[in-house]
């Protein structure tokens, strides 16, 4: 009875540890061992990391003479340390700084080659474990004009999938072109994409500057908005692979974009202010309901390059990123903007929240690993 308390209370205090100290732990006795390398204790860390939502995966590029040399990647965990520090991130994935960051998950990340988009790979950059994904698609004969790339959890099969949505121009006469719609999804572990014929046609994001365009992935459901409406969410539900239609908020006219704040759906209308709506209860239509009005009072602010990224409920504040250059908490009662100084980061960045967990891509996929 002793030993499981002791266990029990090993777990409890393992579990609160950044991961890089949990590795170390490992590597202290086999008993320490056989406790941190446990399922259980896996699912158990992954839960107290994301409720945290401490972490943020930073992105920068550097280019040389207008054009892209390579890039960087930095975790910053701003709860962990008084000041907040970027610790850069690399492992064994070949050309590594060719990547770019596609989508974050229960601590899995989507990296994207910057050359040849349909080079992907799934890691996890903490446990240093990668997968490369089967690039086994048959696309149609033409030039890819815009793709998307999005991973998620499916709760309900407890699997990991990434959705594509590419957009090709096609001859189709002489002189005559169109354009089409591939849309596929993968499965983590399958050896095959699966085609998706949708009735409901799919909103096409579009990634600036303004609007990354990334999904807004809650309970297993892939959302996006028209970034000139918000009358409609387009869905797709990862447990069967349909895309479906969900009213909006009656937000008005404005430059839309989704998000997700305390667990819940949200939609930003960065317009005059950002008007930020949430769906308290998901599924509700009746339950979206505005919450937060952030008014920009910074110098030459323009409202339109505003992201907000998080709620934090232990002081009510929201985090917010502006233009690639600038983090901080905006308190919504005070109305006041605070930036958070970050060491070891680059002027430009791009930043996504992400949880560093002790899932791994190994075990859904071994077949895949990358020697």
């Amino acid at each position: 009875m002793m030993n499981l308390l002791m266990d029990d209370l090993l777990q409890d205090i393992f579990s609160r540890l950044p991961v890089r100290s949990i590795m170390q732990c490992r590597c202290v006795c086999r008993s320490w061992r056989d406790l941190i390398c446990g399922s259980f204790f896996t699912r158990n860390q992954m839960t107290r990391s994301i409720a945290a939502k401490s972490g943020l995966m930073l992105h920068t590029t550097i280019y040389y003479e207008g054009i892209c040399f390579f890039s960087e990647f930095f975790f910053m965990d701003r709860h962990h340390v008084p000041v907040p520090t970027c610790l850069p991130m690399n492992f064994s994935i070949l050309n590594f700084r060719e990547f770019y960051v596609r989508g974050s998950c229960n601590g899995l990340l989507c990296l994207v080659n910057r050359a040849d988009k349909f080079i992907r790979f799934v890691c996890n950059p903490f446990l240093r474990h990668c997968v490369k994904i089967p690039d086994n698609l048959a696309y149609p004969s033409g030039r890819v004009n815009s793709l998307v790339c999005e991973l998620g959890f499916c709760p309900k099969t407890q699997s990991y999938k990434i959705l594509e949505i590419s957009k090709w121009t096609v001859v189709v006469g002489r002189s005559q072109t169109e354009d089409r719609l591939e849309i596929h999804v993968y499965r983590l572990g399958d050896d095959f994409w699966k085609r998706i014929d949708c009735k409901v046609h799919p909103w096409q994001p579009q990634r600036t500057a303004e609007n990354p365009g990334s999904a807004s992935l809650v309970n297993g459901v892939f959302h996006w908005v028209n970034q000139s409406s918000a009358a409609f969410v387009t869905v797709f539900d990862l447990a069967n692979d349909v895309f479906d239609k969900m009213p909006g908020p009656k937000a008005g006219t404005g430059r839309f974009s989704t998000g997700v704040l305390g667990n819940c759906l949200s939609i930003m209308n960065n317009h005059i202010n950002v008007d930020v709506w949430v769906m308290k209860q998901y599924g509700v239509i009746d339950s979206w309901a505005k919450l937060f009005v952030i008014k920009i009072t910074e110098p030459k602010w323009s409202v339109e390059l505003v992201r907000v990224l998080d709620y934090q409920q232990e002081d009510g504040q929201l985090l917010l990123f502006y233009n690639h250059q600038v983090l901080g908490t905006y308190d919504p009662q005070k109305m006041t903007f605070k930036r958070i100084d970050i060491v070891g980061k680059n002027a430009w960045y791009d930043v996504v929240l992400h949880s560093d967990t002790l899932v791994s891509p190994l075990d859904f996929s071994p077949k895949y690993k990358l020697v």
